[in-house]
């Protein structure tokens, strides 16, 4: 009896660590399907939103050259791509919200596909007004997915910050500013050279005097020409050479800086001046030179 007791006891014994057994790897079995699934999930989400993101249309903005003089233009290149359809999306014109000391000039536009990508890149000519260190402002561009469901169309607007440039004072002050150090130094040592050969040389006739500039009357028919043939530029540099002949009480034109940084926008940045207002200070500059005339 003792003997059939102890192993009827080992049987149940071993039926119970049989069943933990069994009730151990279908736990473990269940919790690797599970974690199988997760890992299934996370990998076809993971993949469908980088999917997702690179198809969305991108915006890059870079300016050439970065580094500018006044009334000199350099251009800003707007890129919008994406991968996928060339159709996929519609783009609305880009918007540029400039801010002051910037002016805008032409603007160009092309299309191309390039490895599987849709670029779209615009091209405009930017002109700085003013030097220093310049945030020239932001572009934002509108877009349509055209791929959407349902009725109401999926709009987006992509927006970023135009690049920092560097604007350095340019035109005729900037060349005299970098020129009059050396122009001093030369100065310097002609101006003994010049004295020893005057005491050296033996007197001669003295040459003739150049020949008078035009008259005020010349530079108005040349004001006018240039008028009629839309030569903006060449009308803003005659009104500056015709201001010195002005009579001082009645000088129409603007202070002769306002003409210069005019007509350097008119030639470098393709911006055309107001034709009326050009128009009306001929009139007045005819006003003032027929009163001076007169009261001569």
């Amino acid at each position: 009896m003792p003997r059939k007791a102890c192993s009827a006891t080992s049987s149940r014994k071993s039926n119970r660590d049989h069943g933990d057994l069994e009730r151990r790897w279908s736990s473990s079995r269940r919790g690797s399907r599970a974690a199988w699934i997760a890992r299934f999930l996370l990998t076809a989400l993971f993949f469908t939103g980088a999917w997702t993101a690179q198809a969305q249309p991108v915006l890059h903005l870079s300016t050439d050259p970065d580094l500018v003089r006044v009334g000199r233009p350099f251009s800003l290149l707007v890129e919008i791509r994406w991968t996928g359809d060339p159709g996929k999306y519609v783009l609305y014109p880009p918007h540029l919200e400039l801010e002051d000391g910037i002016a805008r000039g032409a603007q160009t536009q092309t299309f191309a596909t390039e490895g599987g990508e849709t670029v779209y890149r615009y091209t405009f000519q930017l002109t700085a007004t003013q030097p220093g260190t310049v945030a020239p402002g932001k572009v934002s561009v509108d877009y349509r997915d055209m791929t959407a469901q349902g009725d109401t169309p999926v709009r987006g607007t992509l927006e970023q910050a135009v690049p920092e440039v560097t604007v350095q004072p340019g035109g005729a002050g900037a060349v005299v500013a970098r020129a009059l150090p050396w122009g001093l130094g030369a100065l310097i040592l002609l101006v003994p050279f010049l004295w020893y050969r005057r005491r050296s040389r033996s007197p001669r006739a003295s040459e003739p005097s150049p020949p008078p500039g035009p008259s005020a009357q010349d530079l108005l028919a040349r004001a006018r020409r240039a008028l009629v043939d839309g030569d903006q530029e060449t009308f803003l540099e005659t009104l500056l050479a015709l201001k010195p002949t002005l009579p001082s009480a009645q000088d129409p034109l603007p202070p002769a800086d306002k003409l210069e940084a005019e007509r350097l926008r008119v030639r470098y940045g393709g911006i055309q001046a107001d034709s009326e207002r050009l128009r009306r200070l001929l009139r007045e500059v005819e006003v003032a030179l027929g009163k001076g005339s007169g009261s001569g």
